[in-house]
């Protein structure tokens, strides 16, 4: 699952210098690397909300974080494009620390919906939402594993 798509990143850059279905780095390449950046997003906010968000459910929130890995990619593809062009250098730096800054407020307890990130019942304030009803576990593997229904 990923939070935005190739068109999104490609969007980006100037059609007439970078076509993911034919340049470099490719549409194969860039679709790898809106997955991993997705997970890894999930992995840094899965203690606070349930994930993968849900556009339907929390569509502003979502946005924000289409826009956290918009900004990582495009930096991974302007890396691969420009890797020694010393601006570009910067312009990728600068993307991934304006999507660590997103990612900071929302660790905060910032959501794009205005929703707090915790379930505010009177029964049990503070909790984070989401599912936690189970402990996690790592087999020999070092897979991460999560018992019950996630």
């Amino acid at each position: 699952m990923s939070y935005a798509a190739v068109a999104d990143v490609a969007a980006l850059e100037d059609s007439a210098l970078w076509d993911p279905a034919v340049g470099t780095p490719s549409s194969a390449d860039v679709t790898g690397w809106l997955t991993t950046e997705s997970t890894v997003l999930d992995g840094q906010i899965g203690h606070m909300v349930e994930v993968p968000v849900v556009l339907a459910d929390s569509p502003n929130f979502y946005s924000v974080l289409a826009e956290i890995v918009i900004k990582r990619v495009y930096a991974r593809v302007t890396t691969v494009r420009y890797g020694s062009d010393a601006a570009m250098r910067e312009t990728a730096r600068d993307l991934r620390k304006e999507a660590d800054a997103m990612l900071a407020h929302i660790l905060k307890g910032a959501t794009g919906d205005g929703v707090a990130l915790t379930s505010g019942r009177p029964e049990s304030p503070g909790v984070p939402i989401g599912n936690f009803g189970t402990t996690p576990t790592t087999d020999l593997g070092h897979k991460l594993t999560l018992g019950g229904d996630v």
